[in-house]
């Protein structure tokens, strides 16, 4: 083996192996524990000091051997990246699909790349240098983005949400004890009647004549108060817009931490609390909105069905396509088992004997992946696991347009079904009357570019299903267009003798990446149009 020199120091391996991990925490560290960092870089590292060592053994050199290993983890970490690209339109003509394609010229990098490491006798002193800087810098850059989002000092959520206004709308007295067991249940990605007959040719009026039969309002003309689930259920559930959120978090961080403290200890939490309530969650399999700190914690028995950073990381990688060919159990299956389980077992839980009860359900359906056909029989596209849509899902070389379509009909018309069981056990076991709440945080995103306010379609996206069971409650008082940010002011004003005024009914969109910075869309959401005319926050 060749003689070490301090110039040839190969450590570009290490830091290339640690760099992919950094790279996808760094911007979404705010939704992250940082523990999720340990498992790929342990592994990483270990693999590719692994690598190393064995190859340059088997060449007798260490600079060899570090362009080798370095060049097999970008092409193992960027993998998947290429793989969900269209591919060059020539490959049409060749009858060759672009996945095929890729395989050849990866393996065929990869070859060169041996035979290289193995014939050549090349010292590459300085590639080894440049490399040993480029990979130092790369890793020093995403280190820092982690620092200082983890250094920076969170604000005093719990005053941010319109609490001037709640101050002033409530009664003093001290609070009475009790009331009717509460479900709140939401329907992620779940869409206006209207929406569904307009751009996915489905008649759901069969589902929603089902509730108005139960005695449930449904307002038919209902909007999301936010697209993105996060900011919608933390504005439910608080009673109020993010304005003084986003003024205090900054317009234009990337920073999930703020909503979810804001999810976690919200106002409707400490209200019904205060009151006796027992708070019941189910697994949602979100950590932006799981709710571990609730009374009762009911989980599935399968775990939560993934990290998301592992499975972003993952998804880098042919480690999904590898895992397809055992044909075992899988994140799509996990899904599949915990909504069925949320709502197979939502209806039951009055027997934990611990009225009243306030309990959230987070339905992952019918949002994508579609793992549900229109009888529940199980479904999958690819071997992927994302919970993406819009433009990062429908695009050249990713779903169609035609089958997001098809696919989401599907899938809602096993939801139907499966919510009207829920809601009739729920009401057969009900000793009183509950108070049932089910609204969908935003509406499908087939037209929603995540990257672009001008050019999403935001009646489609910001149109909701909001139907709401409030026994004893006169239904003329309702209005359609009712929004979930002033449901809990009705059922706080009519169930607890607060005094809480209704707020108009507002629709903000939000960038992926700067989901603070609300771009005002209502005008665009009631015209039933495309963003065109919005107005910014």
């Amino acid at each position: 083996m060749e003689p070490s020199r301090k110039s040839q120091l190969v450590i570009h391996p290490l830091l290339i192996a640690v760099y992919p991990s950094l790279f996808l925490y760094a911007p979404n560290a705010g939704q992250l524990q940082l523990s999720s960092l340990v498992l790929p870089l342990l592994l990483s590292v270990t693999a590719a000091a692994a690598l190393l060592v064995i190859v340059a053994i088997a060449s007798r050199s260490w600079t060899r051997s570090g362009v080798l290993v370095s060049l097999t983890l970008l092409l193992f970490f960027h993998y998947g990246h290429a793989r969900g690209m269209p591919g060059p339109k020539w490959i049409r003509l060749l009858n060759i699909e672009w996945v095929t394609l890729l395989n050849i010229e990866w393996i065929t990098i990869f070859v060169c790349a041996c035979a290289f490491t193995f014939f050549s006798r090349a010292r590459l002193a300085r590639l080894t240098s440049g490399l040993n800087l480029f990979a130092g810098i790369l890793v020093a850059i995403s280190a820092f983005q982690i620092g200082t989002s983890i250094m920076r000092t969170e604000p005093q959520i719990r005053e941010s949400f319109n609490a001037a206004d709640l101050a002033a709308s409530a009664i003093e007295d001290p609070p009475i004890q009790g009331g009717p067991d509460i479900y709140l249940i939401l329907l992620d990605s779940y869409a206006r009647d209207d929406v569904l007959s307009m751009y996915y040719d489905h008649d759901n009026s069969e589902f929603t004549d089902y509730l108005k039969a139960k005695g449930f309002y449904v307002a038919d003309r209902a909007t999301a108060n936010y697209n993105q689930t996060g900011r919608a259920l933390s504005a439910c559930l608080n009673l109020g817009y993010l304005d003084e959120l986003a003024e205090r978090v900054g317009l234009d961080i990337y920073d999930h931490g703020p909503t979810i403290e804001s999810i976690k200890h919200s106002f409707v939490g400490d209200f019904l609390g205060a009151r006796g309530y027992t708070s019941v969650a189910f697994e949602t399999g979100n950590p932006n909105i799981d709710m571990e700190s609730v009374d009762v914690y009911l989980g599935s028995g399968l775990g939560r069905d993934y990290d998301p950073f592992h499975n972003a990381l993952l998804n880098t990688t042919p480690i999904p396509d590898l895992r397809a060919l055992n044909n075992g159990y899988d994140l799509f299956d996990a899904r599949r088992n915990r909504v069925l389980y949320v709502l197979n077992q939502i209806g039951h839980v009055q027997a934990l004997n611990q009225s009243p009860l306030f309990v959230f359900a987070y339905i992952e359906v019918p949002h994508p992946p579609f793992v549900f056909g229109p009888n529940g029989e199980p479904h999958q596209r690819g071997n992927r696991y994302s919970l993406v849509d819009g433009n990062w899902l429908v695009k050249p070389g990713g779903m169609e347009r035609s089958e997001y379509i098809r696919r989401y009909r599907d899938q809602l018309i096993f939801t139907n079904m499966k919510v009207r069981e829920a809601v009739d056990t729920i009401l057969a076991n009900a000793k009183t009357p509950p108070v049932i709440l089910i609204f969908g945080d935003h509406g499908p995103r087939l037209e929603l570019n995540w990257d672009d306010v001008n050019e999403s379609n935001h009646h489609e996206s910001m149109s909701v299903l909001n139907a709401l069971y409030l026994p004893g409650v006169d239904h003329d008082h309702l209005r359609p267009g009712l929004s979930p940010v002033n449901t809990f002011r009705i059922v706080f004003s009519e169930y607890f003798g607060q005094q809480y005024r209704l707020l108009p009914d507002r629709s903000y969109y939000s960038m992926a990446w700067k989901p603070y910075r609300f771009y005002d869309v209502t005008e665009d959401v009631l015209a039933g149009k495309p963003g065109k005319s919005v107005t910014p926050k």
